[in-house]
């Protein structure tokens, strides 16, 4: 029985070198085109950003699910800051000599004019009809909203409301369904307040007498970088329960919030440039998204893909993040092109050192203790000896799926196989060390 725990433990001590580049994360590049690309945003499958390509800003998109990068403005002026929502994207636009918002509808491939005042409006932001942008029309930072159709907003009624009539600064402004959040300087230092366009109540969301600002929000949650600690952390606030709750408490900073379901991301300041980071409520995990030695920053989120300014190629370039998939792809000037490390059909990929050590625990050593076992099994009539040989089986199948769903880029393997090939060797070599 000593020879079956030892042989246990040096299978698991195999697998658990093995599992962790099984899940190992990539990247992926979504531009890189001539000049800078900057301040992403995503909905769906449809990434917009700022290109500087044709000598000038104009605005970009490009589709994640069908590979395809296409042009959305071609104004000889200058346009940026996009925000999208379903089929509507919006932007600043400078086409008149002040800053405008302007939309387009991916659907009818119609562009058209959200403002028109001869004061500057920029920073937009969308959720289903409704825009909200920073204005600067009664000679201070106010938000205003537009009231629109499906398309974006209602050309016939042309409604347009204030938010805000406060003597002071507001900025910044977020949305998510009735509610609106922004940065408010009404107290001499910077607060997040909020607005319910259902109720027509405005609310105060932070008091603390140091800095709060660059709020964003997903359903009840609203968060934002914090300075009552002398250095920058993230803060939230739940609109249900009325409470508030610091994120990060790390000694350097933290900043730039966004949040998507249970998932917030923020930049880090390390090693003088900005990381990503994350953090996920529902399992109270922290994630390290990217700590490449550049700069990041612009971060988006939608679903499971994470979006940001990337400066690694001596250019800002939009790089991704898929916090499930962890796959990686290069989208090039002339659309999708697939390399060595960014299949579109993955080729097999090299194996690393560890890779090796689970292909050798999973076709040489547990195969042969299986057949060790099972034969033990059969002779001895040893229900234990079952026991080990059907969890060097699992183990086998479960490491070889997932050893190829890594090579090949496909992301087929069954780790839920693996792991109760484990649980089984692991509860063997248990019963054994008390015979």
């Amino acid at each position: 029985m000593k020879m079956n725990q030892k042989a246990g433990i040096i299978v698991v001590g195999v697998l658990l070198l093995s599992v962790s580049p099984l899940g190992s994360s990539k990247m992926f590049q979504v531009t890189s085109g001539p000049g800078d690309q900057q301040q992403p945003a995503i909905y769906g499958d449809i990434v917009v950003w700022q290109d500087e390509r044709p000598g000038r800003q104009d605005i970009y998109g490009f589709n994640l699910a069908t590979h395809e990068e296409f042009q959305i403005t071609s104004d000889a002026s200058n346009q940026w800051s996009p925000a999208i929502y379903g089929h509507i994207v919006v932007w600043t636009d400078l086409r008149h000599g002040n800053w405008d918002i302007y939309g387009f509808n991916l659907a009818t491939h119609e562009e058209f004019q959200i403002t028109s005042d001869t004061s500057d409006q920029w920073s937009p932001a969308i959720y289903g009809h409704i825009v909200v942008w920073r204005d600067e029309r009664n000679c201070s930072q106010y938000i205003y909203c537009e009231n629109n159709d499906a398309y974006g907003f209602n050309l016939e009624t042309k409604e347009e409301f204030q938010i805000t009539s406060d003597a002071s600064s507001q900025s910044e402004p977020a949305i998510y369904g009735d509610i609106i959040v922004w940065t408010d300087l009404r107290h001499d230092n910077q607060d997040i307040y909020g607005f319910n366009l259902a109720t027509q109540e405005e609310f105060q969301i932070t008091s603390d007498t140091s800095d709060q600002w660059s709020p964003a929000i997903y359903g009840h949650i609203v968060v934002w970088q914090d300075l009552r600690h002398g250095n920058l952390d993230i803060y939230g606030y739940n609109l249900a329960t009325h409470e508030e709750f610091q994120i990060t408490s790390d000694a350097n900073g933290q900043a730039s919030p966004v949040i998507y379901g249970d998932v917030v991301v923020w930049l880090t300041r390390a090693d003088d440039n900005w990381d990503i980071y994350g953090f996920n409520f529902a399992t109270h995990e922290e994630l390290q998204i990217s700590t490449n030695p550049s700069e990041h920053f612009s971060i988006a989120i939608y679903g499971d893909i994470v979006v940001w300014d990337d400066s690694r190629n001596g250019n800002w370039d939009i790089y991704g993040y898929n916090l499930v998939t962890h796959e990686e792809f290069q989208i090039t000037d002339k659309g999708f092109e697939p390399t060595e490390s960014s299949p579109s059909t993955p080729p097999l990929r090299s194996l690393p050192v560890s890779y090796i050590f689970s292909a050798v625990a999973a076709l040489v050593v547990a195969p042969v203790l299986s057949v060790y076992f099972f034969r033990k099994f059969v002779t001895e009539r040893s229900a234990i000896s079952l026991v080990w040989s059907s969890g060097f089986v699992l183990f086998t199948v479960g490491i070889v799926t997932c050893i190829y769903a890594e090579v090949s880029g496909t992301g087929i393997g069954n780790k839920s196989i693996l792991v109760v090939g484990i649980l089984l060797v692991i509860l063997s070599a248990y019963i054994d060390s008390d015979s």
